[in-house]
């Protein structure tokens, strides 16, 4: 599922139901220059004791030429009586769905694991703090034909101890494929994790 973050930015903590849910794919907002918009809701998501990281993508979401519906954003029309323009993670999304369809098109065996862990994994960092802008704005050039895809894309961890997981690595194409796994993760606060096995 692609779900819209919310449009209750810039504070923290402000993605709501449902794009809280761990599985779903949170999408926040930027403009037609890879700015996140101030309205699209931030994370992280608080489940407990752990934070997760939302939204998973941003996606062009500001002064999008849309079909009107009714007389609504009359004010903010664009190329003719019939289309308005409108800004919100609403209108990000459907390009994050869209880019899902076309990956899932190309690959119809995917599950939707994989699907979610491609569109972050080739996602163009924009250099916006991870809670933001979750692993940067979908890129379908990048998008077409990943040469590996890791799932899950995004963990949660612990606020406090220790965290133990396991990640898949999916050679996606019919060659070899060389892969450099860091010996240490930076977190949020700047500190380095080194016991990275």
């Amino acid at each position: 599922a692609v779900i819209a973050a919310g449009n209750n930015g810039p504070n923290p903590e402000t993605i709501a139901s449902p794009g809280t849910a761990r599985l779903a794919i949170t999408v926040g907002a930027t403009d037609n220059s890879d700015t996140l918009a101030s309205f699209s809701s931030r994370g992280p998501v608080v489940w407990g004791n752990e934070l997760l990281i939302k939204p998973d993508v941003v996606a062009p979401g500001v002064g999008v030429c849309a079909a009107q519906w009714g007389e609504a954003w009359n004010d903010l029309r664009c190329v003719d009586d019939e289309h308005t323009s409108i800004s919100g993670t609403s209108m990000a999304t459907p390009h994050v769905s869209g880019a899902a369809a076309l990956l899932l098109e190309a690959h119809p065996d995917w599950t939707p694991a994989m699907v979610k862990a491609a569109l972050m994994n080739t996602a163009r960092d924009i250099g916006e703090d991870v809670f933001e802008q979750g692993a940067g704005r979908v890129d379908l050039n990048r998008l077409v034909n990943p040469s590996a895809v890791v799932s899950p894309a995004s963990l949660s961890f612990p606020s406090v101890g220790t965290y133990n997981t396991n990640m898949t690595l999916t050679n996606t194409r019919n060659s070899t494929i060389s892969i450099t796994i860091p010996s240490s993760i930076a977190t949020t606060d700047g500190t380095q994790q080194t016991n990275v096995k």
